[in-house]
C-alpha cells in the first residue's frame, strides 16, 4: 500500500525522505486516531514528538497528532465544521496562510 504522501515522495525524487517514510503504513499497528504513524515517523527522523509539527486535514489525524504529543496545524476544507478542530494549535484555510516565522522556523 502506498499513501498519497508516499506517492508524492516517489514522484518528486525525495530519496532521503523516501527511505524514512515509504512503507511506514505497513509498520503501524493502529490507524488514526491512534498516534502510531506519527510516533513512528518521529522515531525514524530521530526527533522528539514535542519538536514535531503535523499538518492535518481530518479530525482523526488531529487527534492522532495530539495523542503523539505533537503540535498540529489543520488545513480545513471550506465545508468542514471548524468547531471540530478546536484542539488544534492552528486552523488555516490554506497552506499559503502558514507563516514559518510564527513557529520559529527559518524562511526559505
Amino acid at each position: 500500500m502506498v499513501t498519497n504522501f508516499e506517492a508524492v515522495l516517489l514522484l518528486g525524487g525525495h530519496q532521503v525522505h523516501k527511505q524514512i517514510f515509504v512503507g511506514i503504513t505497513a509498520a503501524i499497528k493502529q490507524g488514526k486516531p491512534a498516534p502510531d504513524i506519527f510516533l513512528l515517523a518521529a522515531a525514524r527522523l530521530k526527533a522528539e514528538p514535542n519538536n514535531c509539527l503535523v499538518f492535518e486535514n481530518s479530525v482523526a489525524g488531529m487527534k492522532a497528532a495530539i495523542a503523539a504529543g505533537m503540535s498540529v496545524v489543520v488545513v480545513a476544507d471550506a465545508d468542514f465544521d471548524r468547531n471540530l478542530f478546536t484542539q488544534a494549535d492552528l486552523v488555516l484555510n490554506s497552506l499559503e496562510e502558514f507563516n514559518l516565522g510564527d513557529w520559529g522556523l527559518p524562511q526559505f
